[in-house]
């Protein structure tokens, strides 16, 4: 038996690499995805939901942020920390496996970017003082959709993604960027949220959810652009069929009147662009451009 067994393993030494290397030849692609997948542990990728929870908060800086809410022009400020927003901006953003379809590895990444417990931890301060602002819940939304809107549109570096703390932190970014902070903001406020994705237009947008028949195409979730300002659920010229990655499930945004008050502006403008204006119309596009901040 012992000499069964040696002769066994002796020839079983000689045919092994054979083997193996058969089966890297025949399976490539499943050995090359997993030795390229990113470590959770790394401290310096975005797929560790808990990098840069160890930057110094020595440093403290206060940032003051303005909006328009119903006519009337505010500010809210909130304590921001320049080492984390360092520290996030240097995190890589190749999350998913190389092998991972484009679509489910950009939701993974919106996902995993809103979910990282520093940066939502250290959000916080920003939601609370604007609901300090006001108890109404669809306000809150407006002023968030208000204050990002306005931030300037981060074009020279467009794949150089940020975190949405550190967009809070530069007020500026691109669609992706700056929807991701509407979300992570409005989701800490307890809405339903999702990130709208067109693919052909190359853009996105946050969703808040909201009655189907004022949402985006009946999603059940009202657009919010990012990069403009614009009244909720005013589409600004969009009508791709988005994709649609829903990130938390919760409130759900009164838009009716907002949705009313979009349509009447987008019908005003078509006029005023056609020199098809009378005193009346000028005076309610006057007036609404005044309660959105509409520029």
């Amino acid at each position: 038996m012992q000499n069964f067994l040696s002769r066994s393993i002796g020839r079983f030494s000689l045919i092994a690499p054979m083997f193996f290397l058969t089966l890297g030849l025949l399976f490539p692609l499943a050995t090359g995805a997993a030795s390229s997948a990113p470590d959770p542990n790394d401290p310096n990728n975005l797929l560790n939901i808990n990098a840069c929870q160890n930057f110094s908060t020595e440093s403290v800086k206060t940032i003051t942020y303005k909006y328009v809410l119903n006519g009337n022009p505010g500010e809210v400020s909130a304590d921001m920390y320049p080492n984390l927003a360092k520290c996030l901006g240097k995190l890589k953003m190749e999350t998913s496996a190389p092998s991972a379809p484009h679509a489910q590895q950009e939701d993974t990444d919106d996902t995993l970017v809103i979910n990282n417990v520093p940066q939502t931890n250290y959000l916080k301060g920003l939601a609370a003082n604007i609901e300090k602002i006001t108890p109404d819940k669809n306000d809150q939304a407006r002023i968030v959709a208000s204050i990002v809107q306005k931030f300037k549109y981060d074009a020279n570096e467009p794949n150089n993604f940020k975190y949405p703390y550190d967009v809070a932190y530069q007020k500026s970014g691109i669609c992706n960027e700056t929807s991701k902070l509407i979300l992570s903001l409005l989701k800490q406020m307890g809405f339903g949220t999702a990130m709208l994705t067109f693919e052909k237009a190359d853009h996105q947008a946050a969703g808040v959810k909201c009655d189907p028949k004022y949402s985006y195409q009946g999603t059940g979730y009202c657009f919010i652009e990012p990069t403009t300002r614009a009244i909720i659920t005013d589409t600004v010229g969009t009508n791709e069929k988005p994709r649609i990655n829903v990130l938390s499930d919760g409130l759900a945004f009164d838009a009716s009147k907002d949705f009313q008050d979009a349509q009447k502006y987008t019908s005003l403008l078509k006029q005023e662009k056609g020199k098809k204006m009378n005193p009346v119309d000028t005076d309610a596009l006057t007036i609404l451009q005044k309660t959105y901040g509409l520029d």
